[in-house]
């Protein structure tokens, strides 16, 4: 619009209609370059206004491809600039200076955002250490300050997740070491302190889903970490130091083709030892338990083939290991619970596996050995096989298969089974007889005039202390006991002689020492007695 042709009234009037102020002690060329100022400014698009408040939020807990940042980049690279184009083309020359200053503080703030993206550090995977011939390895990622524990494990997944999946069979645990601080309230001072928070050891086998492990590792190491830091002891985090992987090769103990049984187990009656000549003697054997036959059950039939087709066998590897991650998947694919036992000449038999999934369908299964050679048998009779008569006794037991031990009637089997489920399988061995010290000879005791019975109470404070050096043998103290009270109580073997009523003592504040008013109280009544 031409401004030029128009007079001071007609320009104030444009002024007013597009909000301007302070224009009316302005000349006609001082008012027509205020209005086309303002007109330019408009033209600017609104995503395009600078902005000193303007915040990106960047993403730290996904990691992003540094080309994919870089592909951003250039595409917001070339907006700008288009935006740039098109404003130099509509503003006039006098504002101009000021807009690409303006300009040039937005590219420069965005340019410093995606250059923090594309700069993060790189965690590398390498591995530190080996021992007996590669059986066992470290594997180590070093950390980075000014990233947070969730952050740190997040961006290091994918790397981790590779080297499991190209380690199964294997048994890994995690070490996260983080550099910890906290002020010293008293002098002042700041201590600080590099704390491992460690996982359970887990199986990784090839049918292990090990995005699963890792996500379990992951929750374990932040758990550890918040419960560390919820101590009272003011802990906070510095920085990342590294992750330690430590592999070692497993070799779980596997089923394969057909081994006779022991004479001992055969003479119990009460196992069917599938004749199998293949690697699967799991699959025959549950097949069986759950289509027992009673013509020559332990034969693989063509009738038990077609059986053993309508379970699911997926993700199943023969020969099957005696692993918790295999057996409970097959256990979720077919609804069904499989105890596995073991056996050995000395300590007979003994659980390696037993079944979290209540069902009504139980399978329990022998896993014998000859050599490196294992195999598994079918349960038939689980208390016929842990029988043990005697001239004395002929009497039918039932067993718990946590701990093996027998209990004649079902009710009591029961009511044990509500403690023993809470703990883990073991078998409880009692020593043989005449292997304990004991005494015997009461003939040379004598009897004591006066018996002293004490008591305190106490309050348990925490304790503070420095990581112990892990190389060197040490006791980990975490509370302290301070005594609040005590009793005793003075017992004479004749009340005719001496008695006393009971002594109490309870501390009023911190300062009192308990132990040793204690210790003085008892001095006294000791030398009364005496007296």
């Amino acid at each position: 619009m031409e401004y030029s042709k128009k007079t001071v009234v007609e320009l104030r009037k444009i002024a007013k209609q597009s909000g301007l102020v302070r224009y009316t002690r302005l000349q006609k060329a001082e008012l027509i370059a205020k209005i086309e100022a303002h007109e330019a400014q408009t033209l600017i698009p609104s995503h395009f206004t600078p902005n000193a408040s303007l915040q990106i939020e960047i993403p730290t807990q996904t990691p992003i491809l540094a080309s994919t940042v870089q592909k951003v980049y250039n595409k917001t690279k070339l907006a700008i600039n288009t935006c740039v184009e098109a404003i130099e083309r509509n503003i006039p020359k006098q504002p101009m200076k000021i807009v690409k200053e303006k300009l040039g503080v937005m590219q420069t703030k965005i340019s410093s955002y995606f250059r923090k993206i594309i700069n993060k550090p790189k965690f590398e995977l390498r591995e530190t250490a080996s021992a007996i011939k590669g059986f066992t390895k470290q594997y180590t990622v070093e950390g980075a300050s000014g990233i947070d524990v969730a952050s740190f494990l997040s961006a290091v997944r994918p790397s981790v997740l590779d080297l499991l999946t190209q380690n199964r069979q294997t048994k890994v645990s995690f070490i996260l070491t983080c550099a910890m601080e906290r002020v010293n309230m008293k002098p002042g001072e700041v201590d600080s302190t590099n704390f491992p928070f460690r996982s359970k050891t887990e199986v990784v086998l090839d049918s292990t889903d090990v995005s699963e492990i890792y996500n379990g590792v992951k929750d374990k190491i932040i758990e550890s970490m918040a419960a560390f830091q919820m101590r009272g002891s003011n802990w906070r985090l510095k920085a990342v130091q590294k992750l330690d992987i430590n592999t070692v090769v497993y070799k779980p103990l596997k089923g394969s083709s057909y081994i006779p049984l022991p004479k001992y187990l055969a003479n119990k009656k009460g196992i069917v030892n599938m004749k199998n000549e293949d690697d699967e003697c799991f699959k025959w054997c549950v097949t069986r338990a759950l289509n027992p036959g009673n013509n020559n059950p332990e034969r693989i039939t063509k009738e038990l083939i077609r059986q053993s087709e309508e379970l699911n066998w997926s993700g199943i590897d023969f020969p099957v290991a005696a692993d918790a991650n295999v057996i409970s998947k097959f256990e979720r694919n077919n609804n069904i619970s499989i105890n596995v036992f073991g056996y050995e000449k000395d300590v007979n038999l003994f659980p390696l596996y037993l079944s979290k999934h209540e069902n009504d369908r139980c399978v329990d299964l022998l896993l014998i050995s000859d050599g490196e050679k294992k195999h598994y048998c079918w349960i038939k009779n689980f208390d016929k096989l842990l029988s043990s008569r005697t001239e004395k006794s002929h009497n039918s037991m039932h067993h718990c298969k946590r701990c093996l031990i027998g209990y004649r009637t079902i009710d009591s089997l029961t009511k044990h089974t509500e403690y023993c489920s809470q703990h883990d399988a073991q078998k409880i061995e009692l020593p043989k007889p005449g292997t304990i010290l004991s005494f015997k000879n009461y003939n040379r005791s004598a009897r004591v005039p006066f018996i002293i019975y004490a008591d305190f109470e106490s309050f348990i404070k925490p304790i503070d202390t420095c990581q112990p050096d892990p190389s060197m043998s040490y006791t980990n103290k975490y509370q302290k006991h301070v005594p609040s009270s005590f009793c005793y109580y003075i017992k004479c073997f004749d009340d005719d002689l001496y008695t006393q009523t009971p002594v109490t003592f309870t501390a009023e504040n911190e300062d009192d020492g308990v132990a040793q008013i204690f210790i003085d109280t008892l001095i006294e009544n000791t030398k009364d007695i005496y007296n």
